[in-house]
Formats: structure tokens, sequence, C-alpha cells
């Protein structure tokens, strides 16, 4: 808030136009502004120790809250941004704005952002951050630059990085590099447990089940079983393993336990059509996009069912609606190419295959 000198205080100079303005003093302070709360188990409000500077120009782009706005609910978003540039102007433009700006097109899918954050990545000193970084990479961990960072961030000294390192190379598990492969295998070893665990999951398939990070991967299986996510987990596990009939009584008994979870009914489907049970994982996908309409992947998992049920038309309708939900869903347009193909409209499969290539590239 501006008009602070040291101390935090108020400048007496800028108290009258503060108050004129219609500023509650609570507001303007240093831990209402930059560590505003937030309401956790619907009893339980906390602040946030990110000790970030309010951006209304990211509330206007993605949606992300500022505190100006919690504090004046009267106000817009447009409002808070006028507000901030006319005190503040080119110097909102820093790179913690862009910072966010790429976080949030990575978590968009936007392969675009990728480049730009390694780079961001390699000057970044902030364990946190790096972790934060990370966290938004796995859609992209078999490209060579992304492997290449993941692999050196498996070493990091601090242990959130290595564990986030680890964990975003699950998403290219089973075509990891060899010298990739061979650096998680020595985080089997780590030091530090959550490292260790993460890696093993990561490493699953081929695990030995008798070392050391096999048997805390087990304990931290069993700890969260008594939950719905913990019984999907250890479903994976399995599935990984090959033992999909024995993954599937975890998985069952997950969405016994949260019937209104769009997620677990997704990853029960594809269990289904991995066991070649067309019909139940139709069942189940139908009732994750109910629950979830805007999920592009629920759509894309619907139209595979459909597919397979034998119903073309159906499916293209879901995988249209999967492309418009998420214009960056490049199996999703390859697939609805190749379906209108199939339904010999050419045009609009050559249309939907440019589109998948241009998205992929």
């Amino acid at each position: 808030m501006r008009g602070y000198g040291p101390g935090g205080k108020l400048m007496d100079k800028d108290l009258t136009r503060y108050k004129a303005d219609g500023f509650k003093e609570t507001g303007g302070e240093c831990v209402n502004c930059h560590m505003p709360q937030t309401v956790y188990m619907q009893r339980h409000a906390r602040h946030d120790h990110g000790f970030t500077i309010p951006d209304p120009l990211l509330t206007k782009e993605y949606g992300v809250p500022n505190a100006c706005n919690r504090c004046h609910q009267d106000k817009g978003a447009d409002w808070a941004l006028a507000q901030v540039d006319k005190w503040y102007g080119k110097l909102m433009d820093r790179p913690t704005r862009q910072r966010a700006r790429l976080l949030a097109e990575a978590r968009a899918g936007n392969s675009a952002a990728v480049e730009p954050l390694l780079k961001i990545l390699a000057r970044e000193t902030n364990a946190y951050w790096k972790a934060a970084l990370i966290n938004v990479l796995p859609p992209w961990s078999s490209q060579p630059q992304v492997d290449a960072v993941l692999r050196q961030s498996l070493s990091d000294r601090d242990a959130l990085v290595r564990e986030k390192a680890a964990r975003a190379l699950d998403g290219s598990a089973e075509n990891l590099t060899a010298p990739t492969a061979a650096a998680l295998r020595t985080r089997l070893e780590d030091p530090v447990r959550s490292v260790r665990i993460a890696a093993a999951w990561t490493l699953r398939t081929n695990l030995d089940t008798n070392s050391r990070a096999a048997r805390d991967l087990d304990l931290f299986l069993d700890v969260n079983a008594d939950q719905p996510g913990g019984q999907l987990q250890k479903g994976e596990f399995f599935v990984a393993r090959g033992e999909a009939q024995e993954a599937l009584e975890h998985y069952r008994k997950a969405v016994t336990w949260d019937p209104a979870s769009a997620a677990i009914r997704h990853d029960l489907a594809v269990l289904y059509g991995l066991l070649n049970q067309n019909q139940q994982a139709l069942e189940q996908m139908r009732e994750a996009v109910r629950l979830e309409p805007r999920e592009a992947e629920y759509h894309y998992s619907l139209a595979l069912a459909l597919n397979d049920a034998g119903d073309l038309n159906k499916a293209i309708a879901e995988l249209q609606e999967a492309t418009r939900l998420n214009p960056q869903y490049a199996d999703a347009w390859r697939n609805l190419g190749l379906a209108q193909a199939a339904k010999e409209d050419l045009a609009g499969a050559l249309e939907a295959l440019t589109r998948a290539e241009k998205t992929d590239s």
C-alpha cells in the first residue's frame, strides 16, 4: 500500500488522502496486503506466507485473487488495476508478474510457457520457487530440455526440489533416458525419506519390493489408505505392476467412499478399459463428465469409450467439446481428425490434424 515509510508506518502527509480514499487502516497493514487470509476447512483462517504483491492485472487475466479486492469488495478488478497503475505505473510490470503468467499458462497446458519457465528455473535460487516451477513441468517431462533440467534437479541440495523432480519424471517413467533413469535410481538411497518415496513411486513398475525405498513407499501407501485418494494411489501402484484385477478392488473402494469425485471415476473408467469392460468404463466416464462438465480430459476419455462402444458420432461430439474447452489439447485434436477421416469428412479431418501438429510442436 502506497504511503508507508520506514518501519511500515503510514506517513503523515498521506494519511489524509489514505482515509479520504475510503481505505480501512487494517487493510493497509503489511500483513493484510501481502499475506491475506484464506479460510481453510470452512473454519480456519490462515495467512498466505508467500508475502506476494497484489496484482489486479493477474486477476483480470487468470482469476488470481488480489488483496485489494478482498478488502474493497464493492469494487472490481478494473478499479483496483487503475489504482495500482496510478500509484506504481511500470513498477508493476515486474518479474514476479511474468512468472505468475507463465505458471498459469503451463497449468493450462500451453507448451509455449515451457522454454521461458526453464530459463527462470535456471537462475532461481529459492528452493520453494524451484519446486513450484518444477511442479508444472510433468506434461513435458519427456522433452529433452525438460528431461535434462529434471535430471539435474535430482541432485539439488534441497530435498524439496529433489522430491518434486522425482515426481515430475513420473509422466515419462516408461520412456526415461538412461542417464535420467540412473540418476533417479540413486534417489532410492536418498537420506530424506520423502525423496526416496517419490523416486520409488516413479520407478514403481520395476521396483525391487524388498528394497528400503519400496518399504518406505509401502508404508506411505498404507498410512493414506483410509482416504479415497489413498485407495486410488494403491490401485495405481498395482496397475503399474501389471496387476489390474488387484487394482480394481482399490479403485472401486475409492469411488464408494467418494462418489462425487469425477477424477476417481475417470481413473476407474480407464481401468475398466484396460480390463476390456467397456460398458462399465462408459458408465463411469459419463458420470465423470456429468460431475465436471468443463474438464476437457473427461470429454476426451468419454470419446474414447464411445468409440470403443462403436458410437463414432457421439465420440466426435465429445472430442469437439474437449478441444473447445482446451484448444491446446493435441491428442484430442489428433483423435478428432482420425474420427472425422473415418466419417469421410476430409476437410474437417485435415483441419483437426493440422491443429494437432501445431499444438504439439
